[in-house]
This record gives structure tokens, sequence and C-alpha cells, in this order.
């Protein structure tokens, strides 16, 4: 049976979310916070929210530079393991939208989906490991295209760590 692929949704299409997150980010210049809302291995849920007082620009879902911005993290003493969405890209065109202040995108996972996720972790047991969320793009660099036109800025926000 082939499980639902990842879901962004707007916060109020998604039930039942969680008020107090699991783990945030400290927010950003802009009040950008990355948090997970909720987390029962394989599932979780994480949110962007724009806490500040102006709209911030990402860059979609519809591009490399919006798709691949989320991933996970999965850590064992000095051992990373990263997972990224899987998705690819016939033409790629860098695309923004605001996200308004009190605006959240709701991002919901089921991670060890291989299609959802190149590479899904592979471990065993997820006794002593810990899971972050990252959130993190730079602006787009495509052949003719001038990014300072779009609004978007670098973002860089990780989770706290959590018990996997």
């Amino acid at each position: 049976m082939r499980r639902r692929p990842l879901l962004t949704l707007p916060l109020g299409l998604l039930a039942g979310c969680a008020s107090n997150p699991l783990a945030s980010s400290r927010a950003d210049t802009r009040g950008l916070v990355l948090s997970v809302r909720e987390y029962r291995h394989p599932h979780s849920t994480v949110v962007l929210k724009n806490t500040g007082l102006a709209p911030v620009f990402l860059y979609t879902e519809a591009n490399s530079w919006g798709f691949f911005a989320l991933r996970a993290e999965f850590s064992k003493g000095s051992h990373i393991v990263s997972v990224s969405r899987k998705g690819s890209f016939t033409r790629n065109v860098p695309r923004s939208a605001p996200l308004a202040p009190g605006e959240k995108l709701v991002f919901d996972f089921i991670l060890d989906d291989e299609h959802c996720f190149f590479d899904p972790p592979q471990i065993k047991s997820f006794a002593g490991w810990k899971l972050r969320w990252i959130y993190d793009t730079a602006p787009a660099v495509e052949p003719g295209y001038d990014a300072a036109s779009d609004r978007v800025l670098p973002v860089h926000l990780a989770t706290e760590w959590i018990d996997a």
C-alpha cells in the first residue's frame, strides 16, 4: 500500500494540531519560528510560523529552493543521519510567496516513507537517537535569474533536539 506523500497545509486545515510545541527554534530577525508540534515515530508535524510584524517571503514548494528547504536530522553520539525530501524538477523556476504575520505553514511527514524521502532512516531501534528539523534556504542561483527580485532572504532555522 502506498503511503500518502508529504502535505503542506495552512494551519486552519489541520485540525487538532497541538498548541505547545515539543521543540522550537529561536525566532530569527524577521520573526520566523520552526517548531515540532507532534512526533510519534514515524509521523511528525512541523510548523513554520511568522511571529514578526511584517510578511516574510519564502520560496514555494513548486521549486527546489522551497521544496528541499526542510529536512530531518537524526543523531546518536557523533553519528548524524540527514533525511531530505524526495522530488525532482524538470523545470525549476524560483517563485516566492509571502507568509503573513501570524500565518503558519504546516508540514506533515511520514519519516519512513520511501515515496517521500531520499534514503529514509534505516535505523532498527530509535532508542537513544535524537531528532531535529532544519529549515534552510539560500538565494536562488539560476542562469538569467535575478534573486534580488523575489524578495527572499536566506533562512537558517533548526529546532531543538527531541527524543526520536
